[in-house]
Formats: structure tokens, sequence, C-alpha cells
């Protein structure tokens, strides 16, 4: 026995030994579940690989693979028959039959294009030599729809790769840092406060025996207005405000209707709240302003930013967006927009939105978000650094780095929140590749909903049409022909087989909408095609993978085969073309 190296063989593995001949050798087919992008959103998508119990049944065990389950899996038939004493089947014997079901079709929010971006931009953030782990959500502003999310570390599903279980970003509650502060500023405003008003940065003096309250440069600006202190990310003027302006009953009242310090879940996928320690000492309530001492989700985040999109109330974000039943096509399960109750005034939203551009765009570059500006959008959004708790200490090593970037200002699309676990001094980190990821997957994702919200025709034909193919390699012939049929690009099956051992165009190739892709099956039965037509780029595909004989004569399209239509071809075959 070969124990655990016979486990897993590809077709095309198999097609090999079985040519050897070699005697005493037994393949058992089984079935498993074949991940096509591999490391793609595993935390959400999660896996599904054999039972304990039965290895031929597939079940879920983790993400959504596990918690749409139900939907997913098919139902097996079954055959009543009578049978004589040696209990072979009598003729005519079939008493009853239920036929197999397939399983349901699940379609979620993600968008391909956006995920592989984002996750591009998360490898090359990860090349910075400090950055330790790294997490990325872009959700659209009005619906809830997440449609890119990616951790590092995560993993291939198809090798379980695994080093945590926990998803960074729906259950792992931190200290996010300054990306609080517009919160308190919105309550602030609908307090009645006017932030227009000035105070003493630097140092705001916590009393009772503690360490004072520091901006981040240590010395603070000087005398500013609260506006200049929200831009330039103050520490001192949250304290003010916490001190002077809100209650911590209005504050809580508020952090309660963000979803915030609160168990949820996201399309069934389970989210742990973050920690509330605002009754903690005077510190830790004025900390909490600023994204200190308690903590949340980078999901809380997400979501909270979507006041910013919908005056003043909140969206919840989800990743299923609609089931259909696998035999019919009905649909089973529909996920609508849920919006919340209005947590802020439009008034305080319009004000703290226009200093969340700032931020960004401050023309004397006094914001500490200048390094995520845009020149083809208008981004606004908020910076966040926090202290890193490691086994009780903060670490004076590492920090937390986290923006919240929501975009275009006029009529925000996306929400963008990430965040990054690096070392204090790493600048490539910190000003290059973290906020690269941010304008990249704001970009992509605006570009795919432009994409999405076009409906002439003429349009929706060049979007099909730009198609980068996919490697189709081990996948089913049903699978690959569905995906192509859907960007147009018809699929040649060679062989009558039902898994696809190569193709043509190669993995990567720009195909146009009509562009034809050959697909070789490990079935032996290979039938000609009418080719009249084909250019001689195609014909050549064509035989190649066939393992035929051409001779092309002329340059142009195929006018006529020597080789008639639907007969059976053998490595024999020659194939002789005239073309115009």
């Amino acid at each position: 026995e070969f124990g655990s190296y016979g486990n897993d063989l590809t077709p095309a593995q198999k097609n090999k030994i079985e040519a050897l001949e070699l005697p005493g050798i037994e393949l058992t087919p089984q079935t498993k579940r074949n991940y096509y992008y591999g490391d793609f959103a595993s935390y959400i998508l999660g896996f599904a690989s054999s039972s304990e119990d039965d290895p031929e049944v597939i079940e879920g065990k983790m993400g959504l693979e596990a918690i749409m389950e139900d939907y997913l899996k098919g139902r097996n038939g079954t055959s009543q028959y009578l049978t004589d004493s040696r209990g072979y089947a009598l003729p005519n014997g079939l008493t009853n039959r239920i036929e197999p079901e397939n399983g349901d079709d699940v379609y979620l929010t993600i968008d391909t294009n956006v995920q592989r971006d984002l996750q591009l931009q998360i490898e090359k953030l990860n090349e910075c030599e400090t950055v330790e782990t790294s997490w990325a959500a872009v959700m659209e502003a009005k619906t809830g729809k997440i449609l890119a999310i990616a951790t590092s570390p995560s993993f291939d599903p198809n090798v379980k790769n695994i080093q945590n279980y926990t998803d960074l970003y729906l259950d792992a509650p931190y200290e996010v840092g300054s990306v609080m502060k517009p919160f308190v500023y919105l309550t602030a405003y609908d307090q009645g406060f006017d932030l227009s008003s000035t105070y003493q940065s630097g140092e705001f003096d916590v009393g009772d025996g503690f360490s004072p309250i520091r901006d981040w440069n240590k010395v603070g600006w000087g005398t500013i207005s609260y506006d200049e202190g929200l831009i330039r990310s103050s520490n001192t003027a949250i304290a003010n405000l916490l001190a002077n302006a809100i209650t911590k009953e209005t504050l809580r009242e508020k952090y309660q209707k963000l979803g915030f310090f609160a168990d949820t879940s996201v399309s069934g996928l389970q989210s742990r709240g973050g920690v509330d320690n605002m009754d903690g000492s005077y510190r830790d309530y004025l900390s909490t302003g600023f994204g200190q001492s308690s903590s949340w989700t980078a999901l809380e985040m997400l979501r909270a930013y979507s006041v910013f999109a919908n005056d003043g109330c909140m969206v919840e974000p989800y990743v299923v967006d609609y089931v259909l039943d696998g035999t019919t096509s009905t649909v089973l399960q529909k996920t609508e927009t849920k919006k919340s109750e209005k947590i802020f005034s439009t008034e305080a939203i319009n004000y703290v939105k226009d200093l969340m551009y700032e931020v960004v765009n401050n023309d004397l570059n006094l914001g500490t978000g200048n390094q995520y500006r845009m020149d083809d959008v208008e981004l606004f959004g908020k910076t966040g650094t926090a202290e890193l708790l490691e086994n009780g200490r903060y670490s004076s090593t590492k920090y937390t780095y986290s923006f919240a970037g929501i975009a275009p200002y006029d009529d925000p699309e996306v929400i963008v929140f990430a965040s990054m676990v690096c070392n204090v001094n790493d600048r490539d980190a910190q000003y290059t590749a973290f906020p690269d990821l941010i304008r990249a997957t704001v970009r992509s994702a605006l570009a795919n909903i432009e994409l999405k919200n076009t409906t002439t025709s003429s349009t929706e034909s060049e979007i099909e049409s730009e198609y980068v193919l996919d490697n189709f390699t081990n996948q089913s012939v049903e699978y690959a022909s569905k995906i192509l049929d859907y960007h147009q690009t018809p699929a040649y099956v060679i062989g009558d087989g039902t898994t696809v051992m190569d193709q043509l165009p190669e993995e990567g190739s720009a195909l146009t909408a009509g562009s034809k892709v050959f697909l070789l099956t490990e079935g032996t039965n290979i039938t000609m095609p009418n080719m009249v037509g084909w250019s001689r780029k195609e014909v050549s595909s064509f035989c190649n993978l066939a393992n035929i004989t051409l001779e092309y004569n002329g340059t142009g399209a195929v006018t006529s085969q020597s080789i008639p239509e639907g007969e059976v071809l053998t490595s024999e075959s020659v194939l002789v073309i005239e073309a115009s």
C-alpha cells in the first residue's frame, strides 16, 4: 500500500499509472471538493472534505461550506428491486425509484476581480519585511455587499495548510486606534458642541495618579480648533470632548447603536464582539474614544463607517447574495439590504465627512492620511495607529495600523477597512505598500461596480469580452463549459471524458467574446469537428491537443477539410486543410 502517497491523485496521474500496466495496482475513485482559485477568501468559503464515517460523503467543515451545508449537499436517490434467493434482480423487478437531487447553488457577493486584486495587494504588503499579519475588506457602501475580503496568513483549502482557525477580519477583536475618532466627533456634534472652538493640544491631565494623555507627536500643535484636531488625529482633542462635551452614557448609547462590543454574524458566519472597557478607570474611558483600552473587530468598523454613505444610518454587511434550487433554478433565498435606524443627524454626517476629506486631501498636508490621496478618485477617510497588546503588555516595537476609506466623496459607493501589524519603523509598509493596497482596492471596486451598473447591450458585450482565461486542468468539463459560456467563449471538448486534462489557449491568455477554447479530456473517443471558418491558430490548437498530424494549405480561414465532421480520430489521422 502507498499510504497517503496514494491519495488525492489527479486524473493525469491516474492515467499515467494505468498506462504502465503494473500488476496488482487498484485505483478507487473518490469524490472530493476542488477549490479552483486556491487561497481565495478562504476564511469565508471554508472547506468541505470527506466524512469520517463515509469517505464518499462530502460535508462542510468550516466557513460557508459548513454554514450552507443543507443547501449545498445533494440528496442521494434510491432504487428497490425484487430479487431471487441468490440476490440477483428479477426481470422487471424494479418496484420503486427515487431520483437523486442536485445540491443547490449558493451565489456570493464576492467579486472575483476585486478579490483577486485585493489578494495581490495583500501579497505585496507581506513582502515588507516586518509585516506580520494583515486583513482587509471592501464593501458596497449602500447595500452591505462585501466585494472582497482577505487576510494574511491565510490558507489553501485544497491542502488545508491552516495556521490559525480564527478569521482575523470577522472574529479577532483588537485595539483599532484613531479610526474611532470620527464617531466621537459625530456624537459631539449631535450634542450641540461647537467643533470649530479651540483647545490646547499636546497633553491632557487625567489626574488620579494616571499618566497624562499625549498627542502622537508628544508635543501637540499649540491651541487649535477641534476641526483641526481630527485632521491631525489629536488624542487630546478626544480627551477634551469626552471630558467636557459627552457623557459616558451618551457615548455608550451611540456605540451600542453602531453595534460595537456585541456578537453578530455575517451570512451565518459568527463574529465575536470586542471588549467594552469604558467602565474601567477614567483613563480607560478616555482611551476608548481614540481606539485603545477597549477592542473592536474589523467587521464592526467596516459596518460602522457605512453611516457616512447612508445619511447617518448603517447597513449590515453580508457575503451570501442568493441561493438557487439546483434543479429548477428558482430562488430559495435572497439577502436584502438591512439598514439601521438613523444614528447620527444629516448635519453631523456632512460636517465630519468634510473633516475626513481633509484628513486625506488637505492642501497643506496637515492630515495624517495624505499618503492615501488619489488623483482620480475623491477618497475620504481616517487613519489609525494603536499599541499592540502581546502577552498582557503593550509591545514597544510593533503597532497596528488601520485605515478606513470611503469613495467617492460626493456619492459614496465603496468602503474599505484594512489593518496590518508591523514594526513601528517600517516606513515602506506604512507609507507605500499599505496606501497602495487601499488605493488599488478602491479603484478595483469602483471599476467593477461601474461595469455592473452599465445596462446597454453594447457595453455588456464589451464587459464579457474582457476575459483572462482561467486554468481548467483537473476541473470537470461541465464546470469549465459553464464558466466559458458565461464569458461568451465557446468550449470545444476533445474526447468523451468528463475531466479537463489540458487546454489551449493557456491560462492567463486574454480572450475576446467568441474566442474558441479547446479542452482535452481523458476520454479516448475524439471526433472531428466542422472547422470551416476557423483560423490557422484554432486548427493548430485542436490538432495539438488531439495528437493528429496537420497539413495546412493557405494562410487564411479554413475553406475545406479532408476528414469529415463526426469521424473518429486516431493518432494515425492526418488532417489536410485548405484555407483562403
